[in-house]
């Protein structure tokens, strides 16, 4: 029996042990944090609220105040997260901070778990405050859209006095909180109507200092939040030419807010500031580009609407305050071309920026980080094509204008044919660029600070290793749109080359732009100068055999779509690339498999070097 018992009990030590260790990482799995914002609001009350990361709930908070080498620990009431201690009317500063501590077990010290940085609010001298009016937002029936003017429509008969400022938190009504100054005030009925324009935190809280932060998600979450949003457009280009740009992205991000202000009277407030936030991205781009065309896309956004990635809502005292994260992606291009340019990347950017308000300057700082995946592009022409996605970040205090962070990324692709042999005639960049402006509207309406690029580079992803390629011919088999009957062939291209179609029967007698009815059971209906077409060879006696031919007789670059009708009616289609002035092709005989005739090989005019084979190209000269 006591060895069974000894057994027993070391079982239970055993598991008591192993639930130490097990215990331990999840103790430290989440840092120890804390954040205060403190205020004013008059009576010589100071006001504080705090928000924990990683501490126990029975954890208490306390208010440390030090006046020299002296300090003193408050454990104010209410206890919990909001404090409030009413301070000897001889002190003009005060030196302050919060304590986040254990419970105390009997006959042990209570151990502190964290605390906030040491703060000073100079209280001497402070403009009066406007009264604030708490209403709960449970009791709004409907409000004006945050930061700006307008009816306020309260259920029941709250006190409510004009010049009064209503101080209301996060509710259905009011998604963004809201702080207004009551211009006027009507009973009616069941509800009460109340006329608003917007109010600062200065008229309420004239010194105050407010901690805001929020971690950037994990993956996981930020797919839940943003998820992969997709988009194409199609760019504006002149000459009716296609271009497009394609984008998808998620976005996450996290922000930080530091403010201090103080109202003396009869002036504005002063106010310091930082802001800084970590946004990351998923992206993927791309761009192309078919035919000679100037095209541009203006920035577009990927989603429907700003996401809302966080909300925020805490207070100072009586008043609260409500914050919201809002991310949107933009998705934009250009492309400048003369033949065909494609290319795409996936991206994992982040950002880390900031800015800093001093009272009378700004200070933008920043980092930069990328992963960037790229393609190898398809070039055939000299030209450019470009696409960026650009993830915007905005923190908004009840509703207005606050403090962003923006970046960019995307590729841009750049080709000349012409390049000189001791450059690579195409080069693949990624455009980086990180900006980052200081809005605070709901403290001061006229402090806005300019965009501050605080990064950018355009680091090389790609370029060419050998220089352009020839010309090639392309058998796509039948049509997918048969040509009309007497129609024997049509010519079309996507650049403005001069281009011409050669058509030969097999006599030899030739039909081209120096003699459109060179052939007597047929005609070329015209010579196209420049760009596009179409040509077509008609047949005025059908059944006939006849040879094919293009030639680029002026224009570096031209992708070329031909449509051939053999007598049985069945078409077949051929996509020829030419590169040079005086680049050809010998396309086919027709009907498909007959032996037609072989012209010389000068038809081109390129003196002697013509194809003369079926299905063989040449690649012109790019001397201009």
């Amino acid at each position: 029996m006591d060895q069974r018992r000894w057994m027993a009990g070391l079982a239970l030590c055993a598991v008591w042990f192993a639930g130490l260790c097990l215990a331990a990482p999840a103790a430290d799995a989440a840092p120890k944090r804390a954040w205060a914002s403190y205020g004013v609001l008059g009576k010589r009350t100071l006001h504080a609220t705090v928000l924990t990361q990683g501490v126990p709930r029975k954890a208490r908070v306390v208010l440390e105040t030090r006046d020299g080498a002296r300090r003193a620990v408050r454990p104010l009431k209410p206890r919990g997260t909001k404090l409030r201690w009413r301070f000897p009317a001889s002190l003009q500063r005060l030196t302050i901070r919060t304590r986040v501590m254990s419970r105390a077990r009997p006959g042990r010290k209570p151990k502190r778990l964290v605390a906030t940085p040491w703060k000073t609010l100079a209280v001497g001298g402070l403009a009066p405050a406007a009264r604030v009016r708490p209403i709960k937002p449970s009791r709004v029936l409907s409000a004006p859209t945050a930061g700006s003017a307008g009816t306020l429509v309260v259920q029941g008969r709250p006190r409510v006095n004009a010049g009064e400022v209503l101080a209301i938190g996060l509710g259905p009504a009011t998604p963004d909180g809201l702080l207004a100054r009551v211009v006027s005030v009507a009973p009616s009925g069941t509800s009460t109507t109340v006329d608003t324009v917007p109010a600062t935190l200065p008229e309420v809280v004239p010194v105050g200092q407010l901690d805001l932060a929020v971690a950037i998600d994990e993956p996981a979450s930020a797919a839940a939040a943003s998820p992969l949003q997709k988009l194409a457009k199609a760019l504006e280009c002149t000459d009716s030419r296609q271009a497009t740009a394609e984008g998808e992205a998620s976005i996450s991000a996290g922000l930080a807010l530091t403010t201090a202000w103080r109202t003396k009277r009869f002036s504005l407030p002063k106010l310091t500031a930082k802001f800084s936030g970590d946004v990351r991205a998923t992206l993927r781009a791309g761009a192309s580009v078919s035919g000679e065309a100037t095209c541009t896309l203006e920035p577009q956004p990927l989603f429907p609407a700003p996401v809302r990635l966080h909300t925020i809502a805490t207070s100072i005292g009586p008043v609260p305050v409500v914050g919201v994260v809002n991310g949107q992606v933009y998705l934009s291009g250009s492309a400048v071309a003369k033949g065909r340019i494609e290319t795409s990347i996936k991206a994992s950017a982040g950002a880390s920026a900031g800015v800093e308000y001093d009272g009378s300057s700004f200070k933008p700082f920043g980092t930069f980080d990328k992963g960037l995946d790229v393609q190898p592009p398809t070039v055939s022409a000299s030209g450019s094509v470009e696409a960026h996605l650009a993830p915007t970040v905005e923190l908004r205090l009840y509703g207005l204008a606050g403090p962003e962070i923006d970046f960019s990324t995307g590729l841009k692709l750049a080709a000349d044919i012409l390049a000189p042999p001791s450059e690579p005639w195409w080069r693949l960049t990624a455009p980086l660029d990180l900006g980052v402006r200081m809005r605070l509207k709901a403290w001061q309406l006229d402090l806005e600070s300019d965009r501050f690029s605080v990064w950018n580079e355009e680091p090389e992803l790609l370029r060419a290793t050998a220089p352009p390629g020839g010309s090639q011919v392309v058998d796509l088999g039948p049509s997918p749109e048969p040509l009309p009957e007497g129609i024997r062939t049509r010519l079309t291209w996507d650049s403005n080359s001069d281009v011409d179609l050669h058509t030969w029967d097999v006599d030899g007698y030739h039909a081209y732009w120096e003699d459109l009815y060179g052939i007597e059971s047929g005609f070329l209906d015209q010579d196209v100068i420049p760009g596009y077409g179409p040509e077509t060879f008609q047949e005025t006696d059908p059944g006939h055999t006849f040879t094919f031919g293009v030639c680029q007789y002026g224009g570096l670059q031209a992708n070329v779509t031909v449509d051939v009708r053999d007598p049985d009616g069945a078409t077949r289609r051929f996509l020829v690339t030419l590169r040079g002035r005086k680049a050809a092709s010998l396309l086919t005989f027709s009907p498909n498999g007959s032996a037609g005739y072989v012209p010389d090989p000068d038809w081109c005019d390129s003196g002697g070097g013509d194809p003369t084979a079926i299905g063989e190209t040449t690649t012109g000269s790019f001397e201009e």
